[in-house]
């Protein structure tokens, strides 16, 4: 934060306690606002010699990412007449590897998958979660190896990322093809959640034209 931001942040939060989140991979333990003139303002754990060291990597803003994704799938899709929560799952890299919603409504499984395993792992775990959970509906991060299955295998794949808008992140879709530039589209905004899945605007134009298939 700048000076004057944490001024005016100090001035409205100043007298509330911070936390380092456990759901962001941090500690758990107290933070402190710090105020510098010559260096980046910031929060900093307290000091305390015997504490052991906090282990969280990422500090960047789509290191909350998979809050904010389960926050407005959530509020998506009761809009969509499903009232379900979404559970966070570590898949061995943080906090937030995927966030997954059971849909019992239409006997299928909404999963957003931001950091993947290795190919291999990933197959024997998709099959062994396609065993259990019926039809599942894959969404995945940006630059995932895992696209590139689901696009060999149904002609396209589902992308998420999101993108700062004030003090919120917004989620987008992308609808990933071949030979076409991958279309971004807001989720609450233009997506729906159909009985055949998840379904953006450019996705239901290419099944609507025979490009894909349904």
């Amino acid at each position: 934060m700048g000076q004057i931001d944490t001024r005016l942040f100090l001035r409205q939060f100043g007298w509330d306690d911070f936390w380092c989140g456990t759901l962001l991979g941090g500690c758990g333990r107290p933070l402190r606002p710090k105020r510098y003139v010559t260096r980046v303002c910031h929060f900093a754990h307290e000091a305390n010699p015997g504490r052991d060291e906090c282990h969280r990597t990422t500090h960047s803003a789509d290191s909350a990412d998979h809050l904010f994704i389960k926050a407005h799938a959530t509020r998506w899709l009761a809009a969509h007449g499903h009232e379900v929560r979404g559970e966070l799952r570590t898949l061995g890299h943080c906090h937030g590897d995927a966030v997954d919603f059971r849909l019992p409504r239409t006997d299928m499984f909404l999963r957003f998958e931001l950091h993947s395993e290795d190919y291999r792992t990933w197959r024997k775990a998709a099959d062994s979660l396609g065993a259990k959970e019926g039809r599942i509906e894959w969404v995945c991060g940006q630059g995932d190896h895992l696209a590139r299955d689901m696009l060999a295998r149904r002609g396209y794949a589902l992308l998420v990322r999101c993108e700062t808008e004030g003090n919120d992140r917004r989620v987008y879709i992308g609808t990933l093809t071949d030979g076409r530039e991958t279309a971004w589209e807001p989720l609450v905004d233009q997506c729906r959640m159909t009985d055949k899945g998840l379904v953006t605007p450019t996705l239901g134009t290419l099944r609507a034209g025979g490009v894909v298939r349904r």
